[in-house]
């Protein structure tokens, strides 16, 4: 699993936003990993979070493996500034 990861975030893509930074790799499979620290917010705002990018990535990508760095801290008061990210950096990958 680390030596995935690892060769996802060296030989993969990255896109960066405010929120997280996000490495992908081109697969037929698909795969959605997360990093985060206890800086990120107490556990409940980084699961939160965490269920939002999840949720919006599988209705927009079927392939890919993708790693979202999350950036502290990930304090999601407003989902909508989280999906706003998404769609420009979903757009960027397309």
């Amino acid at each position: 699993m680390k030596k995935k990861v690892r060769e996802i975030m060296s030989g993969g893509s990255r896109c960066r936003t405010s929120l997280f930074n996000l490495y992908y790799a081109r697969s037929a499979g698909y795969k959605i990993g997360f990093i985060s620290r206890h800086t990120s917010g107490n556990p409940s705002q980084r699961n939160f979070g965490k269920r939002i990018i999840r949720e919006y990535w599988r209705r927009k990508f079927k392939t890919g493996d993708y790693i979202f760095v999350i950036k502290p801290p990930l304090v999601v008061s407003d989902a909508g500034k989280l999906t706003g990210e998404l769609e420009k950096i979903s757009g960027m990958i397309r």
